[in-house]
């Protein structure tokens, strides 16, 4: 079991590790008073429950475990994954990316709900092979960008983007996307998703954007 705390999007954990760095973050969410680092494990913690949501797992027991309320320094993002990379990610949502152009697929509409122009500069950075330091940095910079709040207007303009890849899956249970609620956009882009005939969305960060934290 990992002694620090992740920064990758959760999608990217198993089960287990999920429901840990769950634990870890509400014990030191409860711990903290600097309104930055709240902020930041709030965030966080919206996240992790969200990404458990979809999966349907139990909240973790609130019990103090004071050897999750001090965990080591977060690593950087690509040790994380290569950390990652030694464990079962048999229940993991997202699969490990093997470079830039699989990375950068899986963040996108995150990405796209929060800055439109650095959307476009990551499409064109990952238009070509990038060097082993070029991919950390990458890397390092889309996991950052997930903490950046998104707009309302962004988060429908991708939840409809990624609507138009599941909509012929199921049915939906309202007549225009465009002016339905988020959540229950997300609900049925997650129904769609569990049929496992869009591994592109499935396989997204966005889907279990945490719309109540926002």
């Amino acid at each position: 079991m990992a002694a620090f705390l992740f920064s990758l999007h959760p999608g990217y954990l198993n089960n287990s590790l999920l429901l840990n760095d769950w634990q870890q973050t509400r014990q030191l969410l409860a711990l903290s008073h600097a309104p930055a680092v709240t902020h930041y494990l709030a965030m966080r913690e919206a996240m992790l429950h969200t990404e458990a949501e979809l999966r349907q797992l139990t909240a973790p027991d609130n019990t103090l475990n004071p050897f999750l309320s001090s965990p080591a320094a977060t690593p950087e993002p690509m040790a994380q994954l290569q950390w990652l990379a030694e464990q079962d990610n048999a229940t993991a949502r997202i699969p490990l990316p093997q470079n830039a152009q699989q990375c950068w697929a899986q963040h996108k509409y995150s990405l796209m709900m929060r800055d439109l122009n650095l959307y476009k500069q990551f499409g064109q950075r990952t238009a070509s092979k990038l060097s082993e330091g070029a991919f950390a940095l990458l890397i390092k910079e889309l996991t950052e960008s997930l903490y950046l709040v998104p707009s309302l207007g962004g988060l429908r303009n991708g939840f409809l983007h990624m609507w138009g890849y599941v909509s012929d899956a199921i049915p939906a249970p309202f007549d225009n996307p465009a002016e339905v609620e988020l959540s229950l956009m997300q609900r049925h882009i997650w129904q769609c998703c569990k049929l496992g005939s869009t591994p592109y969305i499935q396989h997204s960060t966005a889907i279990t954007e945490p719309l109540h934290f926002y």
